[in-house]
């Protein structure tokens, strides 16, 4: 890191909104879906085609009471004549960490830079509370890379 790299990390550390957060550090997520989950677990479901698309029941305007009803459904696409195979599969929406930033500006950028990767990513505030190794090394990045009388990590800190 330069001393102008660290001049201007040193502003923005010392600048940013932290959120009402002691230490905060800026973790970038995303929403990541889990498919096929046991009804039991999870009460979020889609119905979906052989090839995985979702299926809009109310284009064939049909209720999913007779879609659940084999002998009905059945009796519904010899009607119309539609082979149509689909299924209820229930899934769950999970937050994926990706990475974390010291600044909410390098969160936003490493969004950006990364946006045709990623699948509905947000920033969210963590607090670095009793994490003294990255204490230290945030408190050592506020101070514009600057080592004081001694630059010590207190290990066995109970604190």
């Amino acid at each position: 890191m330069t001393p102008e790299e660290a001049k201007i990390l040193k502003n923005e550390m010392n600048t940013q909104d932290v959120l009402a957060t002691s230490h905060p550090l800026y973790c970038v997520f995303e929403k990541d879906i889990v498919w096929g989950m046991d009804p039991d677990f999870s009460d979020q479901y889609k119905w979906l085609d052989v090839e995985g698309f979702e299926v809009d029941l109310e284009q064939y305007e049909l209720s999913e009471e007779l879609v659940e009803d084999e002998e009905g459904f059945a009796a519904w696409q010899k009607d119309v004549g539609i082979d149509l195979h689909i299924n209820k599969v229930h899934y769950v929406v999970r937050d994926r960490f990706l990475n974390a930033h010291f600044t909410m500006k390098a969160a936003h950028l490493y969004i950006n830079q990364n946006h045709y990767n990623l699948k509905n990513p947000f920033v969210y505030v963590m607090s670095l509370y009793r994490c003294h190794e990255m204490i230290k090394i945030q408190e050592f990045l506020k101070s514009g890379c600057q080592i004081k009388n001694k630059l010590h990590i207190d290990l066995t800190h109970n604190g």
